[in-house]
């Protein structure tokens, strides 16, 4: 646990990037949740390839609801196609 004064979310990743010891750093915000599986899907990316970087896309949660106008409704796979409703 790192514990340090509320700069903002870049100075709390330097921070982080500054002690971290791992092979792989991988940043989630707050408001981000993980499928399972994610991790080690990218970290079997990594080693099939010999990529020094992973990435991957995103879905909004709770899409198709009033709060998006229903923009997204059907949301997207895990490769980032758009489904079709």
């Amino acid at each position: 646990m790192i514990t340090m004064p509320d700069l903002g979310v870049s100075a709390a990743r330097n921070r982080g990037l500054e002690q971290a010891k791992g092979a792989y750093i991988m940043f989630v915000d707050a408001d981000d949740r993980l499928r399972p599986g994610v991790l080690k899907s990218l970290h079997r990316l990594l080693c099939r390839t010999g990529s020094d970087m992973a990435g991957c896309s995103f879905a909004a949660w709770g899409v198709g609801t009033a709060s998006d106008g229903g923009r997204n409704a059907g949301g997207a796979d895990r490769c980032g196609h758009r489904k079709k409703i």
